[in-house]
């Protein structure tokens, strides 16, 4: 009898044996496994981050844009503020003009009808 429970002994050891060996061979895998998925994960991060960086930069240059559209429409909403200002400015010499003449048109045909009295 001691011979069989020596050797159920021996047979539990090697079945605890294989059970440690089983159990540190998961934990290699599951530590590989991690040090994958961590390996994906700074992988996708860095994806991102480098899509992120094109898009603020994409968007920088959108800012531009818009702020040098926004210069050119000033600029030419002041070219035509200063064309009307002119306009008007020549219309009220023109009617300036206008009315002299048509003073001077009258006084010459009073003087006329003056003359011919």
């Amino acid at each position: 009898m001691d011979y069989e429970n020596e050797q159920q002994i021996k047979d539990q050891n090697k079945d605890e044996d294989v059970v440690k060996q089983s159990i540190n061979n998961n934990e290699e895998k599951n530590i590989c496994v991690d040090q994958e998925n961590v390996s994906k994960d700074t992988s996708i991060n860095r994806k991102k981050q480098i899509k992120l960086k094109k898009k603020q930069k994409i968007a920088e240059k959108i800012e531009i844009e818009r702020k040098q559209n926004n210069e050119n429409i000033e600029k030419i909403v002041n070219e035509h503020e200063n064309i009307l200002t002119k306009k008007q400015s020549t219309n009220r010499e023109n009617q300036l003009l206008k009315n002299h003449f048509q003073y001077q048109l009258k006084n010459w045909e009073e003087i006329a009808s003056l003359q011919s009295i």
